[in-house]
């Protein structure tokens, strides 16, 4: 059987065995990947999380059943309690990778571990509690190590030689968490994005996952889950739409008559000037309502009013028109038939002045683009629009942020 298959059929038996972590990993993507060490859950271009395995690894350490259904459900519940995307508030990676493993080991069958795994056994001489937190646990480990600095080398009668041996040797079992680097490497803006497409994941799959079984979680997981399901996503859209307009603009060289040069004093001198090209392309099939619009021209305003050459394209399943904006936004859009995606995107690809950025306004709803931008891409996803995490979500190249609903009327 190969790894893939053997991927598949770990993640149904998880599935079978414990329905909330089989949701969650059948949204994740899985790709064989031999440049990492071991297992590891990390970002990759267009998708919130992916699952890379090293197949030669997969097929000398993970022989039997219940280790393969381990070793998924293990990186499951990284994901779920957020560890993945906490590496960057504590100083000792390290030291933060143990404390984490030391979590979610302990929801895991001792069949599902491997005697080199981070468990509360293997650090028994730490005498460290059970069913503590994350950061609970890494300042219990650098509370133990800071007297053992000052200890003679090679004292393997020390508390800390198994904890000290683990950082030191570069322990296997740490190698799991390689792939958390790429999102430490994230904006803040970009983060949250991911943060929103795992609450997502926990909510659908908490709608999946039947009540009496939600019961026999552990109360972690519970808590999470309650988290998750009762807090409204929070990503700032206008803030993301800021980020993306500020990272695609260009900068140029002009020369001028009015400026002499500082260093020579002759003329003509140069002038550094901003371009920034900005295509605005309105699904106009029908899901997009005069509020809808009127809420993102809002925010395009913004962007125009600072200099940006905005057109705007109404477009379902062709282009319809493509006019400039000068500060009054569509109201009446033409269109109104089925959505495709490639119309407005080969419209900004055969600019002779390219585009510096592609926003798109659309519910999602449509084939997979088949055409790449040649420009940064940034889609809006309306209200009822593709859900985070889900396939139509993922198959939009680019960057994606989804409009909250709009606030209701405060009663008088």
């Amino acid at each position: 059987m190969s790894v893939a298959a053997e991927l598949s059929t770990a993640c149904f038996r998880l599935m079978t065995r414990a329905p909330f972590y089989g949701h969650v990993i059948s949204g994740v993507l899985r790709v064989e990947d031999p440049s990492v060490p071991s297992i590891t859950i990390s970002a990759t271009g267009g998708r919130a999380l992916c699952m890379r395995v090293n197949p030669d690894w997969w097929r000398r350490e993970a022989r039997d059943p219940d280790r393969q259904v381990g070793l998924v459900q293990h990186q499951v519940l990284h994901i779920v309690l957020g560890h993945v995307l906490r590496e960057r508030g504590f100083l000792h990676r390290a030291v933060f990778w143990v404390a984490a493993d030391l979590v979610v080991n302990q929801y895991l069958d001792e069949r599902a571990l491997g005697p080199d795994d981070i468990t509360l056994r293997r650090l028994a001489a730490l005498n460290l509690p059970p069913g503590e937190g994350v950061g609970a646990y890494y300042d219990l480990l650098l509370k133990a190590l800071a007297p053992a600095a000052g200890e003679g080398e090679g004292d393997d009668a020390r508390p800390t030689a198994a904890l000290e041996a683990i950082l030191k040797d570069g322990d296997p079992a740490l190698d799991q968490h390689v792939g958390w680097r790429a999102f430490t490497e994230q904006t803040a803006a970009e983060q949250r994005i991911v943060e929103q497409a795992i609450d997502d994941a926990i909510r659908r799959s908490a709608r999946r996952t039947p009540r009496q079984m939600q019961a026999r979680l552990p109360a972690a997981i519970r808590r999470r889950i309650e988290a998750a399901t009762t807090e409204a996503p929070t990503v700032d859209w206008r803030r993301v739409l800021a980020l993306f307009a500020g990272a695609s603009r260009r900068t140029f060289i002009q020369n001028t008559l009015r400026r002499p040069s500082k260093r020579y004093g002759t003329t003509p001198g140069i002038k550094v000037r901003r371009r920034h090209r900005v295509v605005v392309a309105v699904d106009t099939s029908g899901s997009m309502t005069d509020a809808l619009i009127a809420r993102v021209f809002a925010e395009i305003h913004h962007l125009y009013r600072r200099g940006a050459e905005v057109t705007v394209l109404e477009c379902d399943a062709a282009v319809h028109a493509a006019w400039p904006y000068r500060g009054t936004p569509p109201t009446a859009v033409g269109g109104g038939g089925g959505t495709a995606f490639d119309p407005a995107i080969e419209w900004a690809n055969a600019r002779p002045q390219r585009p510096d950025a592609l926003i798109y306004l659309t519910d999602g709803y449509a084939a997979r683009p088949a055409v790449t931008p040649r420009m940064p891409t940034l889609w809006i996803i309306t209200p009822g629009g593709v859900q985070p995490g889900s396939d139509g979500w993922r198959a939009l190249p680019g960057r994606r942020v989804q409009l909250p609903p709009a606030a209701s009327p405060t009663p008088p």
